[in-house]
């Protein structure tokens, strides 16, 4: 039985074809690089209402509904 040869997975890249994609790359970064927009002028302030907060005594009461159980009923 006879082997096949193997055939490389990846074919080598054209010379000129590597060079058009450093050119490429080269250039996009160049243009990236190049004039940077003015930044856009800082927004008008916005109106907002507001109230002075004052201290107060408040009145508490805190008011709990529960059921109680003893721990062992026992009768008397």
């Amino acid at each position: 039985m006879q082997s096949l040869p193997q055939q490389p997975r990846f074919k080598k890249i054209n010379s000129s074809l590597s060079a058009l994609l450093v050119t490429l790359v080269v250039a996009t970064t160049l243009a990236a690089c190049g004039k940077k927009e003015e930044a856009a002028p800082p927004a008008t302030a916005m109106p907002v209402s507001y109230i002075n907060a004052m201290p107060a005594s408040v009145p508490m009461s805190i008011e709990v509904v529960a059921q109680t159980e003893g721990a062992k009923e026992v009768e008397i």
